[in-house]
């Protein structure tokens, strides 16, 4: 706000805004003169006053500092202007000078350079003199200090490392690379003439004539470990072997390279050659081959030139190394052939099966690891493991039909001779005598357990492929022929062919052995391979088609439960009509006896249960037992004990007929029966209650149904519970009470 807005807003508050202030304008105006007056008295420095003396004394002050400001001022530009002076005087010094470092910085790199190059010229020329001399170890030092390493500044090329010199790096590697191979050409020939004296290579069966002296073992591991240091560094990218647009092997080191030179020379000999061993039906004959030349080479190679490896910093595992080499034979040889061969399934069918052998044997026996290439890596090429897919889906579905062919007897059970003659499908181990015992109780149907061993059989074969988008390929495979397996049931079943005993113990064994894979590790990575490390619950891959196999198994049991209880409740038309209401009082001195209308509703239970016993798994079994315990407790309640009237001798033997008769043939597959009918075994007990408790407790109970608060209903549980019931519902318990005729007419 400026200072006439401030003023204007100060006179409209002092005059309130209104026009009858105006008369008041004269009386501000001499106000405020009076105190401008005031003002500049105190400003006015030549009146004689206390305050006009202390401000003259400030201005003089004041005054006094500007001045000598200005002469500071004065002398800070002189100096500039000197100081400018000398630094354009001493610029050109500068500048002169930058000029002469130039040039000497030039002359330096000069200078470095021709040395660089007289050191390559005299490096050379030593080399020259040394390459026919017997001083191996002097040769290979001039050449280490020529190439060495290029982290290392002690050598030529690691001196050019940071050198911006393109050319003289380009001549420095030519003169290592020439160098590199006439040394190595050397060595090489040296080392072979060792090994032809040794009698190189072990081929198994010449075992008494390859017995190497310490000396010819000392020199080989000497020259070893200088052709392990007789490298080009830098080069080890350009030296990959390119076998496939999807197959890359590392170098093999040059020590291995020689001593698997004279197995390759065989290989080719009698696998690439038109030798009758190089047969498309045979490929055992040469994994074979590798295998044994493996087996008998490789502990000998890892002893003798592991510690010349390591000393040369070259490869940690010698011994892997020279396998591999033995197993990138059979890669060449494989990737060869197998295109030819896989035009025929019958042929390529079995070449899978000896690829996945080979492979086996190569990781139990000689601990080859998945991160190297191998016989495998040709399999799984796109072309040919869709082939391979293609091929397995086709022999699973071939091998289903024999399943369930009626020539391979398919319903009948699996029978056990001894623990040496069964093979676990859990654990594919010699099952023990408890789980011999465990396989009884199962109850398991011939096609389900060679289903298990089917899909057992080709989990063994898809497992040791090293990448799980090809195990998952495979296990998607394993899926879809469970769901195929679980179709067929469902035809076999619907159609009658098949009864639902066998189905349903089909189902439980399958289901059974599906929950036990689903906690092995094998399919624990696949489960993790497939949702990632992000997954929110540790579960199965079999998780979606257990819950289908368990949503039809229990439907399963709920329809036979209900046809078995269906086939009990014909038979008791004539119990239930028994004159219940007049039956008389049973004679103390005479024992109870079974009606003789429900001999026949027992006997149908006795059949019913042993025949479910003896074709049920022991669980499907317990499972209906419990499902059907449960229909017969509801139907006695239901359908009899509600519409029946029962006198005193009539509540007593329906209580013998259930608690000593149908509830004890419950007891011979159950261990408490007992718990199979809460609801019927508590109506026994309130039918038979002697008419004074009876009658007490249903006066409670009525009288407790009229309210609802919490104390009286737990009055009413209290009271049912000094009686023995413990299940049966408040008003059902009313309603049994009231069948008696003592009770209620």
């Amino acid at each position: 706000m400026g200072i006439e807005e401030r003023v204007i807003a100060k006179l409209n508050a002092e005059l309130a805004g209104k026009v009858e202030s105006l008369p008041r304008s004269k009386e501000l105006v001499n106000k405020y003169v009076d105190q401008l007056n005031n003002i500049e008295k105190k400003l006015n420095i030549d009146e004689e006053s206390d305050e006009s003396e202390n401000f003259r004394i400030v201005l003089t002050e004041s005054q006094n500092a500007l001045d000598t400001i200005d002469e500071k001022l004065d002398k800070i530009k002189n100096y500039e202007e000197k100081i400018e002076k000398h630094l354009k005087k001493f610029r050109k010094v500068e500048e002169e000078i930058h000029s002469h470092l130039e040039k000497i910085t030039d002359l330096e790199r000069l200078v470095e350079y021709f040395r660089i190059v007289q050191d390559i010229q005299d490096i050379s020329h030593e080399l020259s003199k040394c390459i026919n001399s017997k001083d191996d170890q002097k040769t290979v030092n001039l050449f280490l200090s020529l190439s060495g390493s290029p982290e290392s500044s002690d050598s030529v090329i690691g001196r050019l490392q940071d050198v911006d010199a393109p050319n003289l790096k380009f001549y420095s590697r030519q003169i290592a690379i020439h160098w590199h191979d006439v040394i190595k050409k050397k060595l090489s020939s040296e080392f072979e003439s060792i090994l032809k004296s040794i009698k190189w290579p072990n081929l198994g069966h010449l075992v008494d004539s390859f017995n190497p002296t310490k000396e010819a073992i000392f020199k080989l591991s000497t020259l070893a470990e200088y052709l392990f240091l007789v490298q080009l560094p830098g080069y080890d990218r350009f030296m990959y072997v390119k076998l496939s647009p999807s197959i890359v092997c590392p170098p093999i080191p040059a020590p291995i390279e020689l001593l698997i030179k004279p197995f390759r020379i065989r290989f080719e000999y009698h696998f690439m050659s038109n030798r009758q061993t190089n047969r498309p039906d045979k490929p055992e004959y040469f994994f074979t081959q590798i295998l044994n030349w493996a087996k008998d080479n490789h502990h000998f190679v890892g002893e003798i030139f592991q510690a010349p490896a390591t000393r040369a910093c070259a490869t940690d595992n010698v011994r892997l190394e020279f396998v591999r080499g033995l197993v990138q034979l059979t890669i060449e040889k494989l990737i060869n052939d197998i295109e030819e061969i896989s035009l025929d399934e019958q042929l390529f069918a079995h070449l899978i099966d000896e690829i996945l052998s080979f492979e086996q044997d190569l990781k139990t026996m000689l601990l080859y690891p998945n991160n190297i290439p191998s016989a495998v890596n040709v399999l799984t090429q796109p072309v040919f493991f869709i082939k391979w897919l293609a091929l397995e889906e086709k022999f699973t579905s071939e091998k289903m039909d024999i399943i369930f062919c009626d020539e391979n007897n398919p319903w009948s059970m699996l029978d056990t001779f001894g623990p040496s003659h069964i093979i676990s499908p859990l654990t594919a181990m010699p099952i023990t005598v408890e789980q011999e015992l465990e396989l009884e109780e199962l109850k398991i149907p011939k096609c389900a357990d060679q289903f298990v061993r089917l899909l057992e059989a080709m989990k063994e074969r898809y497992c040791i492929l090293p990448q799980p988008c090809h195990q998952l390929q495979f296990l998607k495979l394993q899926i879809d022929l469970i769901d195929s397996f679980r179709r067929r049931l469902v035809q076999l079943h619907n159609t009658g062919y098949v009864s639902t005993l066998n189905v349903l113990n089909a189902i439980f064994y399958v289901t059974a052995v599906l929950r036990e894979w689903g906690e092995n590790v094998h399919y624990l990575h696949l489960h993790a391979a497939l949702l990632g490390p992000n997954a929110d619950e540790i579960s199965s891959v079999f998780d979606k088609i257990i819950s289908e196999l368990d949503h039809w198994e229990n439907k399963l049991i709920k329809q036979l439960s209900s046809r078995f209880v269906d086939d009990i409740k014909c038979k008791t038309m004539t119990y239930r009509h028994d004159l219940w209401v007049s039956m008389p009082k049973q004679n103390p001195s005479e024992p109870f006896i079974i009606s003789q209308s429900a001999g026949e509703i027992f006997q149908v239970t006795i059949a019913v249960l042993h025949d479910l016993e003896s074709a049920l798994s022991t669980r499907i079994f317990s499972s209906t037992l419990r499902r059907i315990a449960k229909k017969l407790d509801d139907y006695f309640i239901d359908s009899m004990i509600m519409n029946t009237k029962f006198s005193e001798g009539g509540s007593n033997q329906f209580k013998f007929d259930i608690t000593r008769n149908l509830i004890p043939l419950f007891g011979q597959y159950s261990k408490r029966p007992g718990y199979l009918f809460k609801n019927l075994s508590d109506a026994c007990t309130l039918l038979s209650l002697p008419f004074g408790t009876a009658l007490l407790l249903h006066q409670t109970l009525k009288a407790g149904n009229k309210t609802t608060s919490s104390e009286e209903l737990q009055k009413m549980k209290d009271a049912l519970k000094e009686v023995g019931i413990i299940s049966l519902p408040i008003t059902l318990a009313v309603d049994v009470l009231e069948r008696r005729t003592d009770i209620c007419l």
